[in-house]
């Protein structure tokens, strides 16, 4: 018997210190409250009814006091005023963390009921109490979250913890809440909920919850957001994370209303970057190449069948554009391009952006780019062409040798569609395979739209795509549309230098011919004549072989030989051929 009172008597030093001593069965009218505790007990008739008699007197504690009652105590503080605690899991709670001076602190509030349980306010958290669960201390703005709408999570079902960095968490019946300093307290639960504290909760790259839920969206979808990105979820597509330079790309797009719809998996390390995949395409990111997406098609197959970011083509560069009635998107090591009717395919780099200055000379590829011996190679609707990767040019893929000829020039050339005066002293001399690009209205200065420009433009840029290899000879008959069009002398010598030198550069072992302009002795023609002069006498003093055609017309019988101005007949033509016959085979000797 005796030690059991030793043992009660220890309890109650341990739990309300050095007075709570005092035996259970003293005299109660020895301890009559007084002052703000005496206040409260003597003024609330129903609470005096619940404590019963004083068991104790006032005993003082940190800067304030309490009071021991039969069934529960009074504490005053000059801050919060006096409060009961009543004898149950949440004064026990309130003891266990050291009371008034423990991490509770003093009570604010009497226990309550609250929700079918008991809530209690203290100065530094409070104590909520669930039936089948106890009490668990929750901060207050943890608190004030959970009060606005108990029924969301249900009670808590551990103390909230609160480490060292400006944030909490506390697990609830149905799901979480997490507090952040300057942002408040939000709910983590379902599927939601499950995905964060899978990925780490508030340790994880997504950080803690900014804002609650939000619903309504396409297909049945809702979202929260975090500190660094959101995780949203669907029926259809479950719950995911996009976060960083994907999410925020994501966003530009429009989430999930956009063209890419919803996440479909979490964001997947490739290389040296990452990708995600959304309903209908996949966003890329590496700090080489930024962030793109593909989309849903044709040219996202492909890229998928060639490994996708670490295949053939690499991280996308740009995004798929709208082009020429087609679409086009880059990648890290090449192009994808598609056609109607065509499909997608694959270009180099090089072979791609001469396309894209000029895709009417080309068409639609037919072939993905392939490489031998020569180059790389893409068959296009309208030809084939190869790119020289030791020289980083692009050609037509035609073979030539000796008997090739390749001629660059006006309607005078074959415009007409007849057989002119170069391609029949050139055949007779055995240049029997003829390349021809012949444009109407095509000058060194004056443009064809179908040539991508000048005759200059042409050859600098490409525009018009000439031959891999050294073809016999090639001759420019150029300059008539420069007169025609009022062309200075300074502009067709500068621009007629310029397509010189580029011709050079590409066929050093190739025979140059430039041709004079095809006119006729009359005074309308004159600056037809004086062009052909400044250009004769220019590719002379280059050392180019050099044929004037002034007068030739006149001189080869073909003066009544025209069908306009300046155009030749299919008669003029071969008479002015026998004229130049002998011109072209010096040349060429």
């Amino acid at each position: 018997m005796k030690s059991t009172k030793l043992a009660t008597l220890m309890l109650a030093t341990a739990l309300f210190g050095a007075a709570a001593a005092t035996p259970a069965h003293a005299d109660s009218k020895d301890y009559r409250p007084a002052g703000s505790i005496g206040q409260l007990y003597f003024s609330n008739h129903e609470l005096r009814n619940s404590l019963g008699a004083p068991i104790s007197a006032e005993i003082p504690i940190g800067n304030g006091a309490y009071q021991r009652f039969e069934h529960g105590t009074i504490y005053n503080s000059p801050v919060w005023g006096a409060h009961p605690t009543s004898n149950g899991d949440i004064q026990a709670r309130f003891l266990s963390s050291g009371g008034a001076t423990g991490e509770l602190g003093f009570p604010t509030t009497s226990k309550r009921a609250f929700a079918g349980g008991w809530v209690q306010g203290f100065a530094n958290a409070d104590v909520i109490w669930g039936p089948g669960i106890g009490a668990k201390v929750i901060g207050h703005g943890m608190f004030q979250k959970w009060a606005a709408d108990p029924g969301l999570l249900g009670w808590a079902v551990q103390d909230e913890t609160r480490p060292a960095d400006g944030k909490a968490i506390q697990d609830f019946e149905r799901g979480s809440l997490a507090w952040t300093r300057g942002v408040g307290a939000h709910p983590a639960q379902g599927a939601i909920g499950d995905r964060w504290k899978e990925s780490g909760g508030k340790d994880s790259p997504h950080g803690n919850p900014v804002t609650d839920e939000n619903g309504g969206w396409r297909n049945g979808g809702i979202f929260q957001s975090y500190e660094h990105g959101w995780i949203y979820f669907s029926p259809a597509t479950g719950p995911h994370s996009v976060w960083g330079a994907i999410g925020s790309l994501w966003a530009q797009t429009g989430r999930e209303a956009g063209p890419l719809g919803y996440p479909i998996t979490e964001e997947t390390r490739a290389g040296e970057g990452v990708f995600q995949r959304f309903e209908h395409g996949t966003i890329f990111h590496s700090p080489a190449t930024g962030t793109y997406a593909t989309t849903s098609g044709d040219i996202q197959n492909r890229f998928v069948a060639g490994g996708g970011a670490e295949g053939e083509l690499g991280f996308p560069t740009s995004s798929k554009i709208p082009f020429a009635g087609g679409y086009v998107q880059s990648f890290a090591k090449g192009n994808i391009i598609w056609g109607p009717g065509v499909g997608a395919k694959v270009l180099g780099h090089g072979t791609y952006q001469k396309w894209l200055a000029n895709p009417g000379q080309f068409g639609w590829a037919l072939s993905d780019e392939w490489r031998d011996g020569r180059g790389a190679h893409v068959r296009f609707e309208q030809r084939e062409v190869i790119w020289d990767m030791a020289t980083a040019e692009l050609h037509s893929a035609e073979p030539v040798d000796a008997s090739t000829v390749v001629f660059l020039g006006d309607s005078q050339l074959a415009g007409t569609g007849l057989d002119s005066w170069g391609e029949q002293a050139a055949q007779k001399l055995g240049l029997t395979h003829q390349i021809e690009h012949a444009f109407g209205g095509l000058g060194y200065v004056s443009t064809n739209l179908f040539a991508g420009g000048s005759a200059q433009d042409a050859v600098v840029h490409d525009r018009v795509l000439l031959p891999q290899g050294n073809p016999g000879a090639i001759i420019l008959t150029l300059g008539g549309n420069d007169a025609t069009t009022g062309a200075s002398d300074a502009a067709i010598l500068a621009a007629a230098n310029n397509t010189w030198d580029e011709l050079i550069r590409k066929y050093p072992n190739t025979k140059i011919i430039v041709n004079g302009v095809m006119s006729r002795n009359d005074a309308s023609h004159t600056r037809r004549r004086e062009v052909d002069a400044l250009i004769v006498n220019a590719a002379k003093a280059r050392g180019l072989q050099a044929i004037s055609a002034a007068g030739m017309a006149s001189a080869a019988g073909a003066d009544l030989d025209f069908h306009d101005n300046v155009h030749l007949t299919q008669t003029g033509h071969n008479k002015t051929a026998e004229s130049y016959l002998p011109l072209l085979r010096a040349a060429l000797s």
